[in-house]
């Protein structure tokens, strides 16, 4: 049955690298019709970089996953599944070869009464007590404050750093650098995750419409730096039409120019809004009413209440609205894409999260995403460090090229300008620590769509004042039991 398995999948592999190399072969520049430019490619390069490696005798090994499964198979709704699927199963069948030994996933559905977080608390905590040797890696939600509980190893001792590259481009840096305290890091997002990949953030445009209602090449604002929040709010009104005047819906003949997918958090960091940074000590500090923090709120205020081209679509109406004309933008997930695609929605591409100011660099933002830790129950942490590591490297050896470069560069951009635009986004991920643990920080990290659609003009200061004497109590007390719960 694997043999067969396997068969298939490589097939499709074949067929998947002819088609893009006949892509690479052909897309060179910035298509809009009348010229083509030469467009930089930053695809990192092939890692010179020597994998620590061990025989495991043909061992079990066995990972903890929450659902959904999207680490060993892409759930057949999406968009071409299969891709995807090819680079999981390629990356399991390397890192099995590679360290003789056989990868099985333990998948736990969540507690319908508890919830996710207490599930695994749960689980993790019984394994404890037990000193259980169930599990040698671990992948779950940062926001689920498990990091605080000691149940993992830290992945910067001086051991397993000998054997966990976190230096190396198959794992997010800024994102475990944030989660670093006092040194300590007990979960790593790396490649391992097709969500550092599937869950950055990116404006999504219809194409075909934009060329109808403006002149010119869109991307040429990309590339000159231009391409601003108050540019695509302009646009947008531009294309508006709300019959009844109500917002509140797509009816017949609406057409909204800008669709908001309940990403504010998202577009708060992306326009530069920050909460959390590390001091020149490198302790992490948090500063809520900052002046960046106090314009980048007040833009998005005032950019969902004194403008009347925002709707606020469900997901199943964003496909349907495209293809009728309904949508000129969507700021949303580059997994947003996917759905869209598979719906039928043909004509749209990629652009980056608008800038505040001409001034700032594009950033795409990283949600809440997977990482993968190391249980203090295993008998050997060395060999979950080299399991870790291997799992990694190879995610981003043969997964990264599935879904970033085929099907989000290839089959999802619909030219070069929006295949750079992929690039962009991803060599941009921001990631703000109330983001990672926003659930243990009471929300902090998504109390702007609160904050912004539901409070009066003006209430900004006034709530985060409050939030500011809440953190002062419980911030540090927070610390001091991630250090003590995870002393070595």
């Amino acid at each position: 049955m694997k043999n067969k398995v396997a068969t298939r999948f490589l097939l499709v592999l074949l067929a998947v690298c002819s088609v893009l190399s006949c892509f690479a072969a052909c897309s060179n520049g910035k298509s809009n019709g009348t010229e083509t430019t030469a467009v930089p490619d930053t695809t990192p390069p092939d890692l010179p970089y020597e994998l620590p490696i061990k025989d495991f005798d043909n061992a079990d090994v066995k990972i903890l996953t929450p659902q959904p499964k999207r680490w060993q198979f892409d759930c057949e709704w999406w968009y071409n599944s299969d891709v995807l699927n090819i680079g999981l199963f390629n990356r399991d069948k390397k890192v099995e070869e590679t360290l003789n030994c056989d990868l099985n996933y333990v998948y736990q559905e969540a507690n319908p009464e508890k919830g996710i977080e207490a599930t695994f608390n749960e689980i993790l905590t019984q394994e404890q007590l037990a000193q259980t040797d169930t599990y040698d890696l671990v992948f779950h939600e940062s926001h689920y404050g498990l990091d605080f509980k000691g149940f993992f190893y830290n992945l910067n001792d001086a051991e397993l750093s000998t054997v966990v590259a976190l230096d190396q481009p198959f794992y997010f840096a800024q994102r475990n650098e944030v989660s670093t305290i006092d040194g300590i890091l007990v979960s790593a997002l790396s490649y391992a995750s097709t969500e550092m990949m599937s869950s950055a953030t990116v404006t999504i445009f219809n194409h075909a419409w934009w060329n109808r209602l403006f002149d010119g090449n869109i991307y040429d604002y990309v590339y000159d730096g231009d391409w601003t929040l108050e540019l695509m709010t302009s646009m947008a009104k531009e294309a508006n039409v709300d019959i009844n005047e109500d917002g509140m819906r797509l009816e017949e003949g609406d057409k909204f120019g800008l669709g908001y997918m309940h990403q504010t958090c998202m577009m708060f960091f992306a326009l530069g809004g920050q909460f959390f940074y590390k001091d020149t000590n490198g302790d992490l500090k948090y500063e809520l009413i900052s002046d960046r923090n106090y314009t980048v709120h007040d833009t998005l205020y005032k950019l969902f209440h004194d403008n009347d081209c925002v709707y606020v679509p469900g997901y199943t109406e964003v496909s349907p609205a495209y293809r009728a004309d309904q949508l000129l933008f969507t700021l949303g997930y580059f997994d947003c894409a996917r759905v869209m695609k598979k719906d039928g929605a043909e004509d749209f591409g990629f652009l980056p999260i608008p800038k505040l100011n001409s001034s700032d660099e594009y950033h795409s933002v990283l949600g809440s995403s997977t990482a993968v830790s190391i249980p203090r129950t295993v008998s050997d942490k060395m060999n979950s460090g080299i399991l870790m590591n291997a799992y990694s490297y190879y995610s981003f050896e043969k997964v990264r090229p599935a879904y970033f470069d085929s099907l989000l560069k290839f089959q999802l951009s619909k030219d070069p300008d929006s295949s750079y635009v992929v690039d962009v986004c991803m060599n941009n991920l921001v990631f703000d620590f109330s983001i990672a643990y926003n659930v243990t920080l009471g929300y902090l990290g998504t109390k702007q769509w609160n904050l912004i659609y539901l409070h009066e003009e003006g209430q900004f200061v006034s709530t985060y004042l409050k939030l500011e004497e809440t953190l002062n109590e419980t911030f540090t007390a927070l610390i001091e039991d991630f250090k003590i719960n995870n002393a070595q």
